[in-house]
């Protein structure tokens, strides 16, 4: 029989003292005890595998109960955790028979849950204690048989978490410090990290006394009605309508709240409801408000988009036009590559025996672009043999279909019809506005004004890069790895008709 307050002090000492210590993490909250079961959920932000936000369950593992794997999962369940992997510290009974924790790791090797759960005895308390470090907590995970590739913490889509932020550091000090006094709308093509940035800063103004942050991920609230009413919702306010002086009404309600602080705003992929707002009669009601409560100092914003947005902000008839300071994101500087690479790597235990070189040709495959880089790494984790990584494994992954598929992708991202001509007929590295469009002629595209906004979009999109009236690809390598993946004249054949029109 287990004394449940003697337990459940015994286990707060343990998470919140050295084993904390040695980790690295943050308590975020108490789990409810449940049948000799106690824990808490932690946040462990530089532990470099997928998941840093995980529960710390405590069990008195006893032999005769009928099952304990139902009863983790049943404290999971009251943890509201969204992912199943645990670390289960096991403390014997009175009365046990001393291999508890081999008992419950041969209970759940047996089960769906063998790559979830992480069964810690004392020794292996012992042993992450004395290192100090949270590289032996991997060693133990990979140990227990859970395959390196589920540890990867590199992210091929959506915001990145704060421990595989690298290289956006600039934009998000600029903003935090300046957006008492103005606003910001970050613009770029797909997975350059827009939606990162305002994650980040959701986590950086949120601890920020003097603000009141909210985030709200815009990409499928297609008109009004879907962002009122999500907004009310987010707040926990009644919606009398789509308007967009409902907007007004539900800011000004939530500045009457005891304790109100000054609103942020962050507005993630707006281009689908700028776009809508944009046609309506009359046009831009929704983001003229935004524009008035800004100047009025009721509220801020930070905006991010693509190609919608950018046109906006460039716009002297649209609401964005002198309305935020924008930043348009390119790729990472070299540091930046390297840290993503060689950090995680180190903490899963492998091997870089060619670190420099290795870096180096992860730089120059990717030209530095932040998606690029993760996709590679995280393939990397699930093909490498021996805990070894040497250049020839890149090059054999960056050689296949698979990421060349994805580079050409993500270089065109929304591409339209002429955009895409352009990077497939001007074959690199540098060309001449002149030249391209003489190029262009050749095949009876002759609009300045058309062939211009198309270069915008694709500097945009981070695909190329202007000095003077001269052009480069930012991402070096598209033009060799457009031509492994599809016969360029039959692509230009096909985008031809659509690019006259």
């Amino acid at each position: 029989m287990v004394d449940k307050d003697q337990f459940v002090a015994l286990t707060g000492r343990l998470v919140n003292g050295l084993l904390r210590e040695a980790i690295g993490y943050s308590v975020e909250r108490e789990i409810p005890y449940y049948r000799a079961i106690a824990g808490f959920m932690v946040e462990a932000p530089m532990l470099w595998i997928r998941h840093s936000r995980f529960p710390i369950l405590t069990i008195a593992y006893d032999q005769k109960s009928p099952d304990v794997l139902a009863d983790v999962l049943k404290q999971l369940e009251m943890a509201k955790t969204t992912e199943y992997f645990a670390l289960l510290i096991v403390v014997p009974t009175r009365d046990g028979t001393v291999n508890e924790a081999e008992e419950l790791r041969h209970v759940i090797s047996n089960s769906a849950y063998r790559h979830d759960f992480v069964v810690l005895d004392r020794e292996h308390l012992s042993s992450i204690i004395v290192k100090g470090s949270s590289q032996r907590l991997v060693e133990i995970i990979l140990e227990q048989g859970i395959e390196l590739s589920s540890l990867s913490p590199y992210v091929l889509s959506g915001p990145v978490p704060g421990k595989m932020f690298f290289g956006r550091e600039k934009e998000v000090k600029t903003i935090s410090q300046k957006i008492q006094t103005g606003d910001y709308a970050v613009v770029g093509g797909r997975r350059i990290g827009k939606s990162s940035i305002l994650m980040n800063l959701l986590r950086l103004l949120s601890s920020d006394p003097r603000y009141q942050a909210h985030y709200m991920n815009c990409e499928d609230k297609f008109d009004y009605e879907d962002f009122i009413q999500a907004l009310g919702d987010d707040f926990y306010l009644p919606v009398d309508g789509a308007d967009p002086r409902v907007f007004r009404r539900l800011v000004t309600d939530l500045k009457k709240r005891p304790g109100s602080r000054q609103m942020i705003f962050l507005l993630d992929e707006v281009d689908g409801l700028l776009d809508y707002d944009s046609r309506c009669q009359p046009a831009g009601a929704l983001f003229k408000t935004f524009r008035a409560l800004s100047h009025e100092g009721v509220c801020r914003f930070v905006f991010s988009g693509s190609r919608t947005l950018f046109k906006h902000l460039r716009d002297p008839q649209s609401p964005f036009f002198n309305f935020c300071t924008y930043m348009m994101l390119k790729p990472l500087e070299e540091k930046s590559v390297a840290e993503m690479v060689r950090m995680p790597m180190r903490q899963l235990g492998i091997e870089l025996p060619e670190e420099d070189a290795l870096i180096q040709r992860m730089v120059e495959i990717t030209s530095c672009h932040p998606n690029l880089t993760q996709w590679l790494c995280d393939r990397l984790l699930t093909q490498i043999q021996d805990h070894r990584l040497c250049v020839r494994d890149l090059d054999e992954v960056a050689g296949s279909f698979d990421f060349r598929e994805h580079f050409v992708q993500t270089a065109w991202g929304e591409a339209a019809a002429l955009e895409k001509l352009i990077s497939l007929i001007m074959e690199g590295p540098r060309f001449e506005t002149l030249e391209l469009l003489h190029r262009l002629g050749q095949y009876g595209i002759q609009a300045k004004d058309r062939i211009r906004q198309s270069l915008d979009m694709l500097q945009l999109g981070a695909l190329l890069e202007r000095e003077g009236e001269s052009y480069y690809f930012a991402l070096s390598t598209f033009p060799a790895m457009v031509r492994r993946l599809e016969d360029v004249s039959l692509q230009i054949d096909g985008l031809l008709e659509r690019a006259r029109n």
